[in-house]
């Protein structure tokens, strides 16, 4: 027994000095491991704001450092042509490359360039990258302090031009008093820009007129569904025998007529998780029920819970123009 027992306890001594040993040589290892300096690749992963005492951050961006590569090319969307080279500023391109209306020497361009956008333009346009830089020669976009003066400007939105006022159309509330203009797309947001180039968003077409009186419910000003009799999972059949919402709302859907409903585009809320208001057709009106039927989240069908006290609101509609601020 007296053997048995002395070899148990050398066992164990032993298991506790090979853990001393490792938790000693953990501690020297972590101590004595040098320090790497953390270096950002992309510019994107460096910081520009700092931390005032107070905890707000305060925007502090590096000053702007013009870059041109081996090969520059030159594009001023109000006076270039395509059809030039664009190897200097007497001779600039209207559109970059990368642009779906780029035509000419610049649609046919193809390697690593630094395009330099004259300032004071604004470009209109869409911008899809098709070219790679390679390491060390970088496909830079910037503009050259010197060649125009201001800001060069990359914006995704039209300029729409030649506005008549008064409208011929019975269904607007006063055609009169409506500017128009033909388009060849529909937009979803509209800006007014005045002569000293401040800019006012402009509502379309909606009903109701809301507006955002409550900071904390955006919404508040919405028409809300109240689905007398049964809460939530009322449902209708569109052209196409397919089962969908039918948003009940006894207050406001009444005393126009089906036209005035039907093809708007609502913005219905909807449960559950990730809900937010979504755009779908108005695609059926039920003016005895005081209903809209129109498709769930997903696309169609009755994806999502449409329940009552949730709200919604119709667009683009001529009918709803009658909003002297939209």
């Amino acid at each position: 027994m007296s053997g048995d027992y002395t070899t148990s306890m050398h066992k164990k001594l032993m298991a506790l000095l090979g853990i001393i040993l490792i938790w000693a040589l953990s501690s020297v290892s972590m101590r004595a491991a040098p320090e790497v300096p953390m270096t950002n690749r992309w510019s994107w992963q460096e910081a520009y704001a700092e931390v005032d005492p107070k905890g707000d951050l305060k925007w502090n961006p590096r000053p702007f450092v013009f870059e041109k590569g081996e090969s520059a090319r030159y594009i001023d969307f109000d006076a270039g042509d395509d059809a030039n080279s664009g190897e200097t500023p007497a001779l600039p391109w209207k559109h970059h490359p990368w642009d779906a209306n780029a035509r000419g020497s610049s649609a046919a361009t193809h390697s690593v360039h630094t395009y330099i956008f004259k300032r004071g333009v604004v470009y209109r346009g869409r911008l899809i990258v098709k070219d790679a830089g390679e390491p060390g020669h970088p496909i830079r976009l910037t503009s050259e302090p010197g060649w125009g003066s201001g800001e060069a400007v990359l914006c995704g939105a039209e300029r729409v031009t030649h506005w008549t006022k008064g409208a011929e159309r019975e269904d607007m509330p006063e055609p009169e008093k409506v500017w128009w203009a033909d388009i060849s797309f529909a937009p979803r947001s509209v800006w007014t820009v005045n002569k000293v180039g401040g800019i006012t968003r402009v509502p379309l077409a909606r009903t109701p007129n809301w507006r955002v009186s409550n900071r904390d419910d955006v919404k508040s000003e919405w028409w809300v569904w109240d689905n007398p009799g049964k809460p939530f999972g009322n449902t209708t059949t569109n052209a196409h025998g397919q089962t969908i919402h039918l948003g009940i709302d006894t207050l406001h859907i009444k005393d126009k007529p089906e036209e005035y409903f039907k093809g708007a585009l609502i913005w219905p809320e909807y449960g559950w998780v990730m809900s937010g208001p979504y755009p779908t057709p108005v695609e059926t009106v039920d003016l005895k029920r005081h209903g809209l039927g129109f498709g769930g989240w997903t696309g169609g069908g009755t994806g999502g819970v449409i329940m009552r006290n949730m709200r919604y609101y119709l667009e683009d509609k001529p009918q709803y123009l009658d909003d002297p601020e939209g």
